[in-house]
């Protein structure tokens, strides 16, 4: 009865682990697409009433204009202000759709590093399990004997691994099958190749403690290699972060200083009557220019996020994850600086 009550344990740990991607993508996509109706209705709500310039006596005047604005624009059904102390938190619907991104790139991205994470971590500890498997065997001990006083070890992330194939081969599964099943489950290049490797070599005959030990070194060379790549590539990752948040900090930089003072120098001018080689100059719109530097910086983050993830792991996930916590970063910026709210009224 304890055995088939672990068989069927193992099973439904199996099934859940093989549908867990297909879960979290379609929770993904189930709250980012939330998020983009929130964000859509809010934009709509907000976008019902528009300012025209025939509502002010003067549209040179800035504070008649300002005053206009706020009098004609309705906040869509789903903004809301927090009031702290002086200050004023608001969320509205770009809030919205920069939550609606993040829900699409960040559970799957998070989810699939944390898996890759710890594939990796049953990778550091496989050299050490075959070396210790073949001095068993070459100590005379049977394989099942071998791997079920292995499973008392200390494998750290393959503990349960090595539990489980102690378990299989108590079973009476063969030794062959239970490697190639540990192989599905881990589902990683290293031990795939070293496990193909071993099943070849004992079907030519070979000793399989030398084998073993083959393997096992091959496996520790691998990963020596791969560590002295990650560790080149995570100074072009510093590189992009910083270039990154400077980019991020230019751009809220221009927004606040730099705009309106253009805008104010351009209205000081007549621009009706000003043209360079018959082409027009039209007066600078300071929450447009915001509007359009904060879909740059978006940009950016999604960009650079999916450079940094597949420079340094080598997938797109980690791309996923790094381009979610860049955005995050640079909405944290804005919203900070409180240029989100001119942001939102460049639509008008």
């Amino acid at each position: 009865m304890a055995k088939k009550d672990e068989k069927l344990k193992i099973i439904k740990e199996s099934i859940i682990k093989k549908h867990m991607e297909v879960i979290i993508i379609v929770v993904s996509l189930v709250i980012g697409t939330a998020f983009f109706v929130v964000f859509y209705l809010d934009y709509k709500g907000d976008m019902d009433t528009r300012f025209n310039e025939s509502m002010v006596a003067d549209p040179n005047n800035d504070t008649q204009v300002e005053k206009a604005k706020e009098e004609v624009r309705m906040d869509g059904p789903y903004t809301y202000r927090v009031y702290v102390g002086k200050g004023m938190f608001e969320i509205s619907w770009i809030d919205y759709l920069i939550f609606s991104i993040f829900s699409y790139f960040a559970p799957y991205g998070l989810y699939k590093s944390r898996v890759i994470k710890k594939k990796r971590a049953k990778e550091e500890k496989f050299p050490d399990f075959m070396r210790d498997l073949a001095e068993f065997w070459k100590g005379g001990l049977s394989m099942t004997k071998a791997v079920d006083t292995l499973s008392k070890g200390e494998y750290g992330a393959l503990d349960e691994e090595v539990e489980r194939m102690a378990q299989q081969l108590s079973w009476g599964v063969a030794f062959n099958e239970v490697m190639e099943d540990f192989a599905k489950r881990v589902k990683t290049g290293l031990i795939e190749r070293s496990i193909a490797l071993i099943e070849e070599a004992n079907k030519a005959g070979g000793e399989i403690s030398d084998i073993l030990l083959t393997v096992s070194n091959d496996a520790r060379e691998i990963k020596i290699l791969d560590k002295e790549k990650e560790g080149v590539m995570k100074s072009y990752i510093s590189i992009i972060v910083s270039a990154f948040l400077i980019y991020a900090i230019i751009i809220a930089a221009m927004v606040i200083i730099f705009v309106p003072a253009i805008s104010t120098s351009t209205k000081e001018i007549d621009l009706s009557s000003t043209s360079f080689g018959g082409v027009s100059i039209k007066e600078l719109e300071p929450a447009f220019v915001a509007l359009i530097f904060f879909y740059s910086v978006v940009v950016q983050a999604l960009g650079g996020g999916l450079n940094a993830g597949i420079m340094g792991k080598g997938t797109i996930s980690d791309g996923l994850k790094w381009g979610a916590l860049f955005l995050i970063l640079g909405w944290l910026i804005f919203e900070g600086l409180a240029i989100t709210g001119d942001v939102r009224m460049g639509v008008i």
